[in-house]
């Protein structure tokens, strides 16, 4: 049996669908820090996957939590 999705989780997929569409261009910063060793691993990692959401999917679980709370309680 299939379970639906509650309102909350649609809500929180829908904005972090539109973050990838409209995120900040120093969200690497925000997320990781400024002028850290991660913060130089990602900003790279970004430019080599090409697209927020290449970037996204190759996060560790670790990572993607981090930047999905940082989508979550952005007023964005």
């Amino acid at each position: 049996m299939k379970t639906q999705a509650t309102n909350k989780q649609a809500e929180a997929m829908n904005k972090i669908v539109l973050y990838g569409f409209n995120y900040e261009n120093n969200f690497i910063e925000l997320v990781w820090g400024v002028n850290t060793s991660l913060t130089n691993h990602f900003e790279s990692k970004f430019k080599e996957a090409g697209s927020f959401f290449n970037f996204y999917m190759n996060l560790s679980s670790v990572n993607k939590d981090l930047l999905n709370n940082h989508i979550l309680t952005t007023n964005y």
